[in-house]
């Protein structure tokens, strides 16, 4: 069992490397239906962030964990 400290934060732009290698990762999104992952790149993480920055009704987060680092993800 996992005893550490979890930090979940809303996104921002030091995140992105962190989402673009798990969106990518087609082991970790298959389980929402891409199990070659979404292909994207850096740019494509700039645009979205843009877009979800002038958004107020999405909120993202990135969560992490002491010991382990980023984890995931949430909206």
């Amino acid at each position: 069992m996992y005893r550490g400290n979890i930090k979940i934060k809303r996104t921002d732009r030091t995140d992105l490397l962190y989402l673009l290698e798990l969106w990518n990762c087609g082991e970790s999104m298959k389980y929402v239906g891409f199990p070659n992952g979404l292909n994207r790149s850096m740019h494509d993480m700039e645009l979205w962030f843009k877009k979800i920055q002038c958004n107020a009704n999405i909120n993202h987060f990135s969560i992490y964990c002491d010991g382990i680092g980023y984890c995931g993800e949430t909206g």
